[in-house]
Order: structure tokens, then sequence, then C-alpha cells
């Protein structure tokens, strides 16, 4: 099996899946009836069995202790107040991968003086996780992740509407658990005070590599010309896909269909009073979290 930059058999990955699973079942703390394609996403998004063994039981270890974010009241895609607060940004993949099979995250704030009212960064996060667990599920194979942030509406006058403790939990959870190849992210029509944000509030617990990988620019859509083929756009963006209202709309219907799985993965999180003794400190709720090395 050809994915992108690596080449892996098919066998390969079915007995590293396979493995997973018999490693999981081991565990006292963790969740027992894990769905293939949840381990599959951990194995082909991890270098190694041992790096896809951490990554999981940080997954679920995370999952326990961010119910705002986690648990099923906040990842329901037919619930009232999810489809409110939805209507504050434009989040969607895009419906093409990129030439090297890397999915794109596009996100585009809608910050005007109604819909900024509508804006809660818990609930925003909840259906970021959501949309990366989607994409996991629908494209288990998904090759590497690149991330593309439209913030023109995004003034100085928001960033009062952030949770730091949400904006920091949040890189944590992503960098800690997520089985997916970050390649990069482009955050354009961005104001000054973006810099002095990620600087003080999410750079502290970001590798140099991570870093390297994250270009902030007041630049206008130009500046994706180099990461991101222009045709795998929206159409208001110079693309030959559907608008990105569209392709929102597209991507929201995806959630709501999903609901039961969504559902069904909101109970997966460790126990953290069966974790073995001996890992306490490892991924527990008084455990230190380290900068991780990005592929």
């Amino acid at each position: 099996m050809v994915l992108g930059e690596r080449t892996r058999s098919k066998e390969d990955i079915e007995e590293d899946i396979g493995k997973l699973g018999e490693w999981v079942l081991k565990q006292p703390h963790l969740p027992h009836f894990v769905q293939k394609d949840i381990l599959s996403s951990f194995v082909v998004g991890t270098k190694s069995l041992e790096i896809a063994k951490q990554k999981l039981e940080a997954y679920f270890t995370w999952r326990g202790r961010l119910p705002n974010i986690f648990s099923f009241s906040a990842r329901d895609g037919t619930d009232p107040y999810f489809k409110q607060c939805s209507r504050a940004g434009q989040l969607f993949f895009l419906p093409k991968a990129t030439p090297k099979g890397y999915r794109v995250m596009f996100m585009a704030c809608k910050f005007t003086d109604i819909l900024a009212k509508l804006f809660d960064h818990d609930q925003t996060t909840a259906a970021i996780f959501m949309s990366l667990e989607l994409a996991m599920h629908l494209w288990p194979d998904m090759e590497a992740l690149y991330v593309v942030i439209d913030m023109e509406t995004f003034s100085l006058g928001h960033v009062t509407m952030l949770s730091i403790n949400t904006l920091q939990a949040s890189i944590r959870c992503f960098l800690e658990s997520m089985p997916v190849r970050f390649k990069g992210a482009t955050a354009f029509n961005a104001g000054y005070f973006i810099n002095i944000l990620f600087n003080n509030a999410m750079k502290p617990f970001m590798s140099e590599k991570f870093l390297e990988r994250i270009n902030i620019t007041t630049d206008g859509k130009d500046s994706l010309q180099n990461v991101i083929p222009f045709e795998l756009l929206p159409s208001n963006y110079g693309g030959n896909e559907k608008s990105s209202s569209e392709l929102f709309g597209d991507w929201f219907k995806l959630l709501e269909e999903n609901r039961d799985w969504f559902k069904s993965t909101s109970s997966l999180f460790s126990d953290e009073s069966k974790r073995p003794t001996d890992r306490k400190h490892t991924f527990g709720i008084e455990g230190t979290f380290r900068k991780l090395n990005i592929d």
C-alpha cells in the first residue's frame, strides 16, 4: 500500500491493527470495544506500533479529562445549540486530497456583529475534534493533515471571547493524542494581534519542528498557492469546488448523519481508577505533558 511519502503493505497494516486491538484488551483502564476504523487510524497515522499505543492511550485519557469537548452533549450535530454555535464559522474538509494525499481542514471565521455573539469556544473546539475524528473515520488511510484558516473577520475585540484554558488544552490534546501527521497550517488575513496571541498562549507547547510548519500572515488567499492547488479550494476562494458555504453545509450534514457514531465513540475514555499504579504519571490527570516530535 502506497501512502504518499510512505510505503506499507496492506498485510503489515492489518497485522498491526490486530496487535493494537490485542494490546487494548490487556489494558484494564482502557475501553475494550474499540472500532476497527479507529485502530486503523492510529496504525496508519503513526510511524510504529509503539507510538500508536502511546497515542491511543493519550487519546482515551484526554477524552476523559475534557468532558466539555468530548461528551456526547457537546458532539450532537442535531442539537439546536450546536447548530446555533456553528453559524459563527464555516468548518469543513475539502472534498479532495492534495496530490500528496494530504487532507485539508478549512476554517473560515464569520464574526459579523450578529454571528460573533453565537461563538462558544468550547463548542467550537468540540466541532473541530469531531471533524478530525470524522475524517479519520471516513479516510482511515489519511496520509496527513493540512489546516487552512481564514481570519478576515476576526478582530482584536474578539480575542476576549477565547478561553485560554480551552485553547491550550486543545493544543495539548491534539499533539499528544491525534494520530494524524500534521503537515502544516496557514492562517491568512490575520491581524497583527494573532501573532501576539500565538506566541504567548500557544507557542510554548509546540516543538520547533511543529512551529516551522505554521504560517500566520496578513496576506490573503494567495498565501496558499505554494501548499494547496487552487483548484481544490472553494469557488469563492478562486477554486473549482463548491462555495465555502455549500461545502460547510455538506460537511455539517455528515456530522448530523454520523450522530450515532459520535454517540458511541463519546463513551470511549479511560477509567483512571483502573489505571495500573506504575503508570499513574504517564497520561493520568496528575501527569505532565511534553512537547512531541512531529513526523
